[in-house]
């Protein structure tokens, strides 16, 4: 299992939903 952490929640509603954000640099091994 591949952990993606997330840096910034936008909104979050409690058993239905959630928006994030997450920033990616040039060091993330997917990228390349």
């Amino acid at each position: 299992m591949r952990w993606i952490w997330i840096d910034k929640f936008v909104e979050f509603h409690s058993g239905d939903s959630a928006v994030a954000l997450k920033n990616v640099t040039l060091a993330e091994e997917h990228l390349h």
